[in-house]
């Protein structure tokens, strides 16, 4: 059984999130002047001027560090975010094209003495240059808007059909693992 390269999430757990971060700010924006109370509290007036009166400078400094950090952090899981989709687009397609050389390996095997033999390659064929190759389109519109007519229909259809005559064999199980594939692509 394969796994869906696409991410999950559980159903429900955006406003979830959302109203434990916005709690949190609520929380963080009450919790404030308090804080600053306790701790204006723990050091004396002497020694709260002299800290603003020496670290003005190093305060900005230490600020645009913070930013700094912040967004590095940021750009960070961007990029990482941008890497692990191309990766799984890279893994889908991989997996596709395996799926495609099984198929013809298995039509060249299993196929091959019978008159349809041509009509088949020729189906994996279209299948290649009219689907595989069109990484520019997403397969589903290619399927909704290549295949309606009766002439056009998938390739992949006609090779299970040509393959169907008595019980599903290792044919099958490919053109259902391809098709998989490109579902996940």
């Amino acid at each position: 059984v394969r796994k869906s390269l696409q991410p999950t999430s559980v159903p429900g757990s955006l406003p979830r999130k959302l109203q434990f971060c916005l709690g949190a700010g609520v929380a963080a924006a009450f919790l404030f002047p308090f804080l600053v109370e306790l701790l204006k509290g723990l050091l004396s007036a002497p020694t709260l001027q002299a800290i603003r009166e020496d670290n003005n400078a190093q305060w900005l400094q230490n600020f645009f560090t913070g930013i700094s950090f912040i967004f590095s952090q940021f750009v960070t899981q961007s990029f990482g975010f941008l890497y692990s989709q191309q990766e799984q687009i890279y893994l889908a397609l991989y997996g596709e094209v395996s799926e495609a050389k099984a198929l013809l390996e298995q039509l060249t095997l299993v196929c091959g003495s019978r008159p349809s033999y041509r009509e088949m390659l020729q189906d994996l064929q279209s299948y290649v240059k009219n689907d595989l190759e069109r990484i520019d389109r997403e397969p589903t519109k290619l399927l909704a808007e290549g295949y309606t007519q009766a002439e056009l229909r998938d390739p992949l259809e006609k090779v299970l059909y040509a393959t169907s005559v008595g019980v599903p064999g290792f044919v099958y199980d490919t053109v259902r693992g391809l098709r998989e594939a490109r579902g996940a692509r």
